[in-house]
């Protein structure tokens, strides 16, 4: 766990941006477990920023920005900028300070095997 504890009390901005960056390096390592790519991802449909703080934190957009902007830079301006919500929460499990809830749409078609049908031979996988 990254920087467990509060934002405005006992996590700071910063670090609060670092958790949320490295929950969307989880995200997107399940993400390539359950797809084999990341490359099979088209879009980011929307992320759910909860975002541990004190009652008068007013900065969960910017906790927030830590994980979507490096969506952003995965899959690129259009597909990696879904909708997102960021809202401040009074816990989480475990002390966690941040975490994410991604829906991401993506083609979980096999790409084409090109060397089969170059030269008219069936493709070598098959689907169930």
């Amino acid at each position: 766990m990254l920087h467990p504890g509060r934002l405005g009390a006992d996590v700071t901005l910063d670090q609060g941006r670092e958790a949320a960056r490295a929950a969307a390096v989880n995200a997107l390592g399940g993400i390539r477990l359950a797809l084999g790519s990341l490359d099979r991802v088209t879009s980011v449909v929307r992320a759910l920023c909860c975002v541990v703080c004190t009652p008068d934190f007013e900065e969960v957009h910017r906790v927030a920005s830590g994980a979507t902007d490096l969506l952003g830079e995965v899959f690129g301006p259009q597909a990696g900028r879904g909708g997102r919500a960021a809202v401040g929460v009074m816990q989480l499990a475990r002390r966690n300070c941040f975490e994410l809830w991604l829906t991401v749409e993506a083609d979980t078609e096999p790409a084409p095997d090109r060397h089969g049908e170059e030269d008219g031979a069936q493709p070598r996988h098959s689907h169930s």
